[in-house]
């Protein structure tokens, strides 16, 4: 693994030897080699099954949870439309329009993400109703608070500046 300097004042030690960032993409990078060469391994139910659209949610780039949900829903035998980081809202409503999924998964990694997907699936039941599919989230963001994802709670609002 290639080492990065260190940040101007760290002594060195040996978790301060590697820019966070660049650690996430490398890892991100390598779980995606794994599962990659992992996936061709795994049992694959028949094809057929109900239809599942998993994307992100607006301006979330973390996809690699997605990705592996849909993989593993594919293995199951669901016919799955990734769509993968930063899915837009108008795009996601005409997808689900067009191919009337049993199921939309979306997922947040970042906290600050949790108000776009509580706005996505808000407003996928405003514009289709009766008609909405059933809508799972997951991913790191909801990892502090799991009744976020079960829906018993609403994300907290951060003001931006200064006070509290």
């Amino acid at each position: 693994m290639a080492r990065l300097p260190p940040l101007r004042g760290q002594q060195g030690t040996p978790d301060q030897l590697f820019h966070p960032l660049a650690t996430e993409h490398l890892a991100t990078a390598v779980n995606r080699y794994v599962a990659t060469a992992c996936y061709s391994s795994l049992p694959r139910a028949g094809t057929g099954g109900p239809k599942a659209l998993i994307a992100c949610a607006p301006e979330e780039f973390h996809d690699l949870g997605a990705r592996l949900l849909s993989d593993l829903l594919e293995c199951d035998g669901w016919d799955v439309d990734f769509y993968g980081s930063s899915m837009p809202l108008r795009d996601l409503l005409e997808a689900i329009a067009q191919q009337k999924p049993t199921l939309v998964g979306l997922s947040a990694a970042l906290v600050m993400h949790l108000g776009s997907t509580k706005r996505t699936i808000d407003t996928i039941r405003a514009e289709l109703g009766d008609e909405t599919p059933a809508i799972a989230v997951g991913g790191n963001a909801f990892r502090a608070d799991p009744d976020l994802a079960r829906g018993r709670r609403r994300p907290v609002r951060r003001r931006r500046g200064g006070g509290g």
